[in-house]
């Protein structure tokens, strides 16, 4: 049985909770909030009682052996660095910081620990995706180009005070969505070159371009108006292809799919459009976190996806772009 803690008291905290409500091989056994109210209505969640602790208490505790965190990424680091001194296995939230010089310096502690160490990229689970890498991997297509767009419905509107209307606290689409997309295709360090496109604006617009094998374009915003979504454009020489979850409500929304495949003359020779709206719950993708978090353990895993190295990398993308952006405004 794994014992779990979780720091936070927020949506990804729900999300855990939900998905921990689905294991047996999980024990939900203490939360810790800066929010002891927060922490006691999503207490209620866990198919038990559980024990509502500061965050000290939970960073402390002998209980548990793995602890959840839930936090921003402004915060995220600190408390990080103090459960990796004691020895505990840890799933946190993307991204991990924003801050790369305290990355290197966690890193020189974590040399030190055999523990497991597991960010929440959990959109790497969903099908559209998988769908996407694929693509990459095989190539059957002789891919040139992939456009990349996600528009999002905003909940925080500039005028209003939250961590995740300020870029310089992991708010902003770069850190909110950005981090998804760029662990997504490049979870591993690696030469690339980032060009920065002209009238960016943090947080509620972001366009930047990564050039690898193909050219990648990037386009991130948050909107006031339809129309939102996300849509993923393949192009190549054989053919395209473009999935999309246009006007729904987020990535997890359902999609739709359109193929088309060409012959040496660079005729349509055939078609397909697949059209599947099932929405897919967001904790259901934790889960996937959860099952991959158990079978590193099982089977010993020293190399894994989203380890240590890949979140630092990740961070690394997140604030090289961040300023170029900036120089833009």
């Amino acid at each position: 049985m794994n014992k779990v803690g979780i720091i936070g008291s927020g949506n990804s905290a729900k999300n855990f909770i939900k998905a921990l409500n689905k294991s047996s091989k999980f024990k939900l056994c203490e939360i810790g909030s800066r929010n002891l109210i927060s922490s006691k209505k999503i207490s209620k969640i866990y198919k038990t009682k559980i024990n509502v602790k500061s965050i000290n208490e939970v960073i402390n505790s002998k209980e548990t052996d793995l602890v959840i965190v839930c936090l921003p990424g402004f915060i995220q680091p600190k408390i990080i660095k103090k459960l990796i001194l004691k020895n505990k296995n840890i799933i946190c939230e993307k991204p991990f910081s924003i801050n790369y010089s305290e990355v290197k310096k966690l890193g020189k502690v974590m040399r030190n620990q055999n523990k497991i160490f597991l960010v929440n990229f959990c959109y790497n689970f969903l099908h559209p995706f998988k769908i996407v890498l694929n693509q990459i991997e095989k190539n059957t297509l002789k891919l040139e180009k992939l456009n990349i767009s996600w528009n999002v419905l905003s909940k925080y509107p500039k005028d209003k005070k939250h961590w995740k209307n300020n870029d310089k606290l992991t708010g902003g689409v770069l850190y909110n969505y950005g981090s998804h997309i760029l662990n997504l295709f490049f979870p591993k360090k690696k030469k690339i070159v980032i060009k920065i496109k002209k009238l960016n604006i943090p947080f509620h617009k972001c366009n930047f371009s990564i050039k690898d094998k193909i050219d990648y374009n990037f386009s991130f915003s948050n909107i006031a108006k339809p129309p939102h979504g996300l849509i993923f454009e393949l192009i190549g020489k054989k053919g395209r292809i473009k999935i999309s979850n246009l006007k729904s409500s987020g990535p997890t929304s359902g999609y739709e799919l359109f193929t088309e495949i060409y012959s040496k003359k660079r005729s349509k020779i055939k078609k397909i459009y697949l059209k599947n709206k099932k929405r897919v719950k967001l904790f259901n993708l934790y889960f996937e976190t959860l099952n991959y978090y158990l079978k590193i353990k099982k089977n010993n895993k020293r190399n894994y996806i989203n380890n240590f190295d890949h979140a630092s990398w990740n961070t690394y993308l997140l604030e090289k772009i961040q300023k170029k952006i900036q120089k833009f405004c």
